[in-house]
């Protein structure tokens, strides 16, 4: 028996199945909100708060991240995305990275917390695992965007091609960036590993100011 229409019945712009999808998201990117919560311990009394410091940090850090995640998810599915199979397998991809962020944020929290004595090396490879999946979710989103950007060129207002645009490439170069910085710091001495930690931010920020004035460029 048939799980469903064939392929090629599918309608990439069918809304219904991209308001489900949505809906979807938006349950499994909560859900990882509120596991970020719980699984936060709390102190006995105030004074105990500053030993909680880094679960604390930790906690605010990866809240504001997948926050962010989510408003970038929501401008894809509200101006760019189609149902296609390449985009639902993307998308579904990327729900599994948000997971795995909250579950590797734990990790290092856990080794953060393990001060006597810190273990230096299992926090670099623990917050490169963390660095290295959030860069694989920024690129899965910008591939999301790249797809439903190709699909709906001809439809889509000079603007939102150019919003599309700038998205898309931020995802794509930005989470390939994070990426590298998550492969490299385990290899390289800590000092060297911060340097190239801000170089490769500063690269980002750069990247992101000078994407759009491209595109503006190129449209003129």
């Amino acid at each position: 028996m048939s799980d469903g229409p064939s392929q090629s019945v599918l309608d990439p712009r069918d809304e219904r199945v991209i308001h489900r999808l949505e809906a979807f998201s938006d349950i499994v990117i909560g859900f990882s909100l509120a596991l970020l919560a719980i699984n936060l311990v709390a102190p006995q009394s105030v004074a105990e708060i500053p030993g909680h410091a880094t679960e604390l940090a930790t906690f605010f850090v990866c809240f504001f991240l997948i926050a962010f995640l989510w408003w970038f998810h929501n401008r894809v599915f509200a101006h760019l995305y189609v149902a296609s199979v390449g985009s639902i397998v993307l998308n579904i991809a990327m729900l599994a990275g948000v997971v795995m962020l909250v579950y590797t944020a734990q990790i290092v929290s856990n080794v953060a917390k393990a001060v006597h004595p810190f273990d230096v090396h299992g926090y670099v490879l623990a917050l490169s695992l963390w660095l290295g999946i959030y860069g694989v979710v920024l690129v899965l989103l910008g591939g999301m965007g790249a797809i439903g950007l190709r699909a709906r060129w001809i439809e889509l207002s000079d603007p939102v091609r150019r919003w599309g645009l700038k998205q898309s490439i931020n995802g794509l170069v930005g989470g390939a960036v994070v990426v590298l910085i998550g492969v490299l710091m385990p290899r390289l001495p800590i000092a060297y590993a911060g340097f190239v930690s801000l170089l490769a931010f500063a690269t980002l920020i750069v990247e992101r100011y000078l994407v759009p004035r491209l595109i503006a460029r190129a449209a003129t």
